[in-house]
Formats: structure tokens, C-alpha cells, sequence
């Protein structure tokens, strides 16, 4: 008998990111996104005037994990302070090594 996580066609995946913004690493972790946090990062990227990619979906991401503890916080505000560098940089994080999110 198939999860309804299964039949949904959802899929996660054991490793996590990591990036620094501001020199504070920021933990990206997709699976505790909650279903509002998807939309509000859906959202944002559709006032885009280009079609989004990866890179926006994963500020995206970084944007609503920030939020969590900065309600007042811009999208842009997050796209204005990483820059390519600083994504190039990224880890990957095995999900036994990550810190507490």
C-alpha cells in the first residue's frame, strides 16, 4: 500500500544545503517547508518578469528560512544580499551532520 507522500509524487532528498548569507550560514532544509511557505515562495517568483530557475526557487527557499525568524524580511532583501559567489560556495550536508533546524 502506497504513503499518500508516495502518490503525490513528492520526493526528499537526505542531504541538505547550506549557504552563507551575511557570513551566518542559513541550513536549507526542503522537507520542513510547509505547504504556505511553498506557495508564498511560488508566489514571489511569479512577480518575476523572467521566467524563474533553480537558482531563484533556492533564494526562494532561503528567503522563507530567514523569515522564520525575520517576519519583515523582502525576498529581494534575500536576493540583494547573496551573490553568485556565494551560491557557488554552497554545501551539501549530509542530513546526519546538519545542525538542528
Amino acid at each position: 500500500m502506497s504513503t499518500a507522500r508516495e502518490r503525490s509524487g513528492i520526493t526528499s532528498s537526505a542531504d541538505l544545503v547550506t549557504i552563507k548569507v551575511n557570513g551566518d550560514p542559513v541550513v536549507i532544509d526542503q522537507r520542513t517547508l510547509t505547504m504556505r511557505e511553498r506557495q508564498q515562495i511560488k508566489a514571489e517568483l511569479h512577480k518575476l518578469d523572467y521566467p524563474a530557475d533553480d537558482m531563484d526557487a533556492l533564494m526562494g527557499a532561503v528567503w522563507i528560512v530567514m523569515r522564520r525568524s525575520d517576519p519583515t524580511l523582502k525576498y529581494v532583501e534575500v536576493c540583494e544580499s547573496i551573490t553568485v559567489g556565494d551560491l557557488s560556495e554552497a554545501e551539501m550536508v549530509e542530513a546526519a551532520d546538519s545542525p538542528e533546524v
